[in-house]
C-alpha cells in the first residue's frame, strides 16, 4: 500500500518534468523544421519573415495549450481509489502512473483503483475528457461509463459522458477503439476519426465520419463557431458557463452563426453579438438562458 503510493507520487513528479520536456521538444521540433535540408538554399527576405511568423504562431498555440490546462494530481480517496476532478468553472491535465494523459473538461471526474497498471488499465469517467493512452498489449486501457465502455491498447479519443446528459460521444483521433454498450452488449470498433453516439433514451449506437480539428475543440482557449447551428453552439456554452438554454421558439435552433470568442468572454458579451447577427432575444434567469 505505502509501496504504491510512493509510486504514483514518483510517478507525478516525474510526469510534472515530462509536460516541461515536452515543451522542449516542440520547440526543438519547431527549430528543426527551419533547419534547411539537403543543399543550402537561399531564403528571401520576405520568405524568412513568413517562416518567422508561422514558427511564431506555431509556439504562442502551444504556449497556449499546455498553460491553460491546469497540472493536478489524483487524490486517493477511502477504499483505495485515485480520483481527478474538475469543478465546473475549470480544465485540467493529469497523467496515470502508465504514463497515459488525460485532459479533463469543466465538472469532469476520473477514478482508478490501486491495480491499475498491474492488473487492469481501468478509468471511470463521468463527464468528458480527452484521452492519450500508453502502448500496452498486455494490459487494454478502458474507460468506463454508466453506458458504454471504451476499450483501447494504444491511442488518443475523447468521450464525453456526463451523467446527466441523454447521449455519450466517443470521437477517436488515433488507432483504434471498441466501444460496447453496458446495457446490450452491442459494440463496434471506430477508426481514425470516427465518432460513436450511444443513445441513452434508444439503447443505440450509431456511427459517422468527422472532417473537424485533430483535438477536441473544448481544449482550444477560443469558441471557434463556423456557420454552426445555434442549438451546438449552446450545447458548448452550457459546458462552459454551467447554464441550461431553453428554446421558446424551436425553430431558432436551426439558425447558423459564425464567430469567435474567448473562452473566458463574459456569457452575457457573447449572446449580445449572437443576437445582433441573428435577430433572436434573449434573456438570462439565474442559471437559465431564455432564447426566443
Amino acid at each position: 500500500m505505502k509501496e504504491r503510493t510512493k509510486k504514483i507520487a514518483e510517478d507525478s513528479f516525474a510526469s510534472e518534468v515530462n509536460l516541461k520536456n515536452e515543451w522542449n521538444r516542440l520547440l526543438g521540433s519547431i527549430q528543426k523544421e527551419n533547419k534547411p535540408v539537403g543543399k543550402t538554399r537561399i531564403i528571401g527576405k520576405y520568405l524568412q519573415m513568413a517562416a518567422g511568423y508561422a514558427a511564431a504562431v506555431l509556439v504562442g498555440a502551444a504556449l497556449v495549450f499546455v498553460f491553460t490546462h491546469t497540472r493536478t494530481l489524483p487524490e486517493q480517496v477511502q477504499g483505495g481509489s485515485f480520483i481527478v476532478q474538475t469543478d465546473n468553472s475549470d480544465r485540467s491535465f493529469t497523467q496515470l502512473p502508465d504514463g497515459s494523459r488525460i485532459w479533463l473538461n469543466k465538472g469532469t471526474k476520473i477514478e482508478y483503483n490501486q491495480q491499475f497498471g498491474i492488473r487492469n488499465r481501468n478509468v471511470l469517467l463521468n463527464g468528458e475528457a480527452y484521452f492519450e493512452v500508453a502502448k500496452n498489449k498486455k494490459l487494454a486501457f478502458v474507460v468506463k461509463t454508466k453506458s458504454i465502455d471504451v476499450t483501447a491498447l494504444g491511442t488518443s479519443f475523447n468521450v464525453n459522458a456526463y451523467d446527466d446528459g441523454n447521449e455519450v460521444t466517443t470521437t477517436l483521433y488515433t488507432g483504434k477503439v471498441n466501444v460496447q454498450s453496458t446495457l446490450t452488449g452491442y459494440k463496434t470498433i471506430l477508426n481514425p476519426f470516427e465518432v460513436a453516439v450511444f443513445s441513452k433514451t434508444k439503447d443505440k449506437i450509431t456511427t459517422y465520419v468527422f472532417t473537424g480539428p485533430d483535438k477536441p475543440v473544448w481544449m482550444e482557449p477560443e469558441f471557434r463557431f463556423d456557420m454552426l447551428p445555434l442549438i451546438d453552439i449552446t450545447k458548448q456554452l452550457e459546458h462552459n458557463y454551467n447554464v441550461v438554454f431553453v428554446y421558446r421558439n424551436q425553430k431558432i435552433k436551426h439558425l447558423k452563426f459564425s464567430g469567435t470568442f474567448d473562452r473566458d468572454e463574459k456569457l452575457d458579451e457573447i449572446l449580445r453579438v449572437i443576437k445582433i447577427n441573428t435577430n433572436i432575444d434573449y434573456a438570462i434567469k439565474n442559471d437559465s438562458v431564455i432564447i426566443k
